[in-house]
């Protein structure tokens, strides 16, 4: 198979050089670096000065892999694909955009004739030697066509880790947006995650966390209505997950379930808790649980 690479960096340029180590796929590569050109093409690939060069070394149907900053970069990137791809060529983004720009990408290039395939990728810079895992999304043939890239690419599996990451690695889940949906939710999850492990060394590390109680009533206090960052402290993992929110696919996560969420009265917090709240809510009040009665199940 022959497929364009357009992005160059730690992830872009691993995934050429993965490609053309462990696989005769003939790859074509253009980056604004020529520094970066220059090292996909001691991994074999061809490079390219520029999208119109790139284009003219594919052949019909072409596959161009998008892994450039989601926004403007890709926005760009891909109204200049589209002018010079033809119908029956595929679009593929890898990079982390919102699942709505996927779809109203998709149906802006359908006219056109050109597919449009989202590719949420995790790996970060160890894909190179322990694969990517990919969330996939667009229309079947472009998927089809790509699927023997998307094997390269893609971690080896065993009776282990099949039950994790599939039989291949890699899923395709449904039109154009669901891949980068997906990938939404996995960053959600993992997010998640490490917020814990960060509030969770803040409790222990604080000279107040004598009293769960007390903390407890702090906490729903502090959760209560929009989702809240977490307090600066001189632990390592807090440190580490008060910079989380910052990522693009976490902030669409937490607006995403914000606008789906049910619309209900939240929970009263324990009895222990609501005791130890008066002491620091205002006169009168009491504290509140932020997560709604169908979350807290």
């Amino acid at each position: 198979m022959q497929i364009g690479f357009v992005g160059l960096g730690k992830m872009g340029g691993n995934m050429v050089h993965r490609i053309r180590r462990d696989s005769d796929h003939d790859v074509v590569a253009f980056d604004f670096s020529q520094d970066a050109v220059r090292a996909a093409e001691e991994h074999g690939a061809a490079g390219a000065a520029s999208l119109e060069e790139l284009v003219s070394k594919l052949g019909a149907p072409r596959t161009v892999w998008i892994m450039v900053p989601a926004g403007d970069p890709t926005e760009q990137t891909v109204e200049a694909l589209a002018g010079l791809l033809e119908p029956g060529d595929a679009i593929v983004d890898g990079g982390n955009s919102k699942w709505t720009d996927d779809k109203r990408r998709a149906q802006a290039l359908e006219p056109k004739g050109i597919s449009y395939v989202d590719v949420g990728t995790s790996g970060g810079v160890w894909g190179l030697e322990v694969g990517y895992c990919m969330m996939v999304g667009g229309p079947d043939e472009a998927v089809g066509r790509l699927a023997p890239v998307l094997d390269v690419l893609a971690p080896e599996t065993s009776e282990e880790s099949v039950h994790a990451i599939g039989p291949r690695g890699w899923a395709h889940f449904a039109p154009s947006g669901a891949g980068h949906y997906v990938k939404m939710v996995h960053n959600g999850v993992e997010y998640g995650i490490m917020q814990a492990y960060a509030e969770g060394s803040t409790t222990r590390r604080s000279p107040t966390s004598g009293s769960r109680a007390r903390w407890c009533a702090r906490g729903c206090a502090s959760w209560r209505g929009a989702p809240s960052r977490p307090r600066a402290t001189t632990s390592r993992a807090s440190r580490a997950g008060s910079r989380t929110p910052g990522k693009a696919a976490g902030r669409w996560k937490t607006r995403s379930s914000a606008a789906s969420r049910p619309r209900s009265s939240p929970r009263r917090c324990s009895r222990a808790s609501s005791r130890a709240g008066r002491a620091t809510s205002p006169r009168g009040s009491t504290p509140r649980c932020a997560t709604s009665s169908a979350a807290t199940r």
